[in-house]
């Protein structure tokens, strides 16, 4: 309250249901995280084509790259900057360029 004086302040104490019941009403069954994907490391690698329809267009979440031994994906992130990287379809030699960025 001292480091934020304009921001109303209402006490409100933890829930314990083995000491108090929990009314229905107060419970939340449904829950969605789209809102509140900045409280997490929620990053995604999208395409890199400026001037393009597919520029910043989701390729594959963070931690969901081609592996080195990957028979369809080349992904070989920049050397000088780890937020890029190059993918190559080994079948059929199609290369694009992917920037990690944070989920939006």
């Amino acid at each position: 309250q001292k480091e934020t004086p304009w921001l109303e302040y209402e006490r409100f104490s933890a829930s314990d249901g083995n000491k108090m019941a929990i009314p229905a009403e107060e419970v939340c069954t449904v829950w969605n995280t789209r809102k509140k994907g900045n409280y997490g490391d929620y990053d995604e690698w999208v395409y890199d084509a400026p001037g393009t329809e597919r520029d910043c267009v989701p390729w594959r979440w963070k931690g969901q790259e081609p592996a080195d031994d990957d028979r369809e994906w080349s992904f070989v992130v920049d050397n000088d900057n780890c937020d890029a990287a190059m993918v190559t379809n080994k079948l059929t030699k199609d290369t694009f360029k992917v920037k990690k960025v944070f989920a939006e």
